[in-house]
């Protein structure tokens, strides 16, 4: 696993994510790869740099484990990139497993409280949900709002 996600090559980088959301659909092969924060920081580092196809297979790889909360803590670093892949207009699919992996880091207090500190990463999300914008499916920007919002009442003061 180490080898895999340390890979330059990106074939083998793209081959061996694939291959570890296959295992993860295996309950216990899941709950090991949930478990480990290292494997999360190489996830986040691949969310961060990699490729579109490469992002969007890690980003997958996140909400499909669901990693414990102080896992989705260290992760808080990659939350502008997968804005960034939200605002991609194609493919709908890296927008939607965006959204997914947002909400799911989202999920952890911290990483609320951080992503409304970011103003860039706000003003972006902001800006996605303006009906101008018809490259951008608005339910997943609508989507991240939510998960922002649902506990937190100054989240939802810097929206409006």
């Amino acid at each position: 696993m180490q080898i895999v996600l340390e890979s330059k090559n990106l074939d083998v980088l793209e081959h061996g994510l694939r291959a570890m959301q296959a295992l993860s659909t295996f309950l216990p092969a899941a709950r090991a790869m949930a478990c480990s924060s290292e494997f999360f920081v190489h996830i986040a580092e691949l969310i961060r740099t990699g490729n579109i196809q490469v992002q969007q297979t890690s980003a997958s790889l996140l909400t499909s484990l669901s990693p414990k909360e102080e896992i989705r803590r260290s992760m808080a670093e990659c939350m502008p990139s997968l804005i960034k892949m939200l605002e991609l207009p194609k493919p709908v699919s890296a927008q939607e497993i965006a959204a997914e992996a947002l909400a799911c880091l989202l999920s952890a207090r911290p990483n609320r409280i951080e992503f409304s500190r970011d103003l860039k990463s706000m003003t972006k999300l902001v800006q996605m949900l303006d009906p101008r914008r018809e490259e951008i499916c608005k339910k997943f920007p609508v989507s991240v709002v939510l998960a922002l919002a649902a506990r937190r009442q100054r989240c939802r003061k810097r929206l409006t």
